[in-house]
């Protein structure tokens, strides 16, 4: 799992994980509320970005999935 937390009042943001080749894995929108859980398990080992875009702002992460 992979938890998005909310320090807004209102979130109403996109999320896209990728691979490092720039391919887009899977898009969402994440729900308004404090904290978003995002199921990651059916990703293959390997480096993965996120972006989280609202209105706003744009965040990125970087995650690695080691099973």
């Amino acid at each position: 799992m992979f938890v998005v937390e909310n320090n807004q009042e209102e979130l109403n943001a996109k999320l896209v994980v990728s691979d490092l080749a720039g391919k887009i894995i899977s898009t969402s929108m994440l729900e308004n509320k404090q904290i978003n859980e995002v199921n990651l398990q059916y990703l293959e080992n390997g480096v993965y970005l996120i972006e989280v875009s609202s209105k706003n702002n744009t965040e990125y992460s970087k995650i690695i999935i080691a099973k």
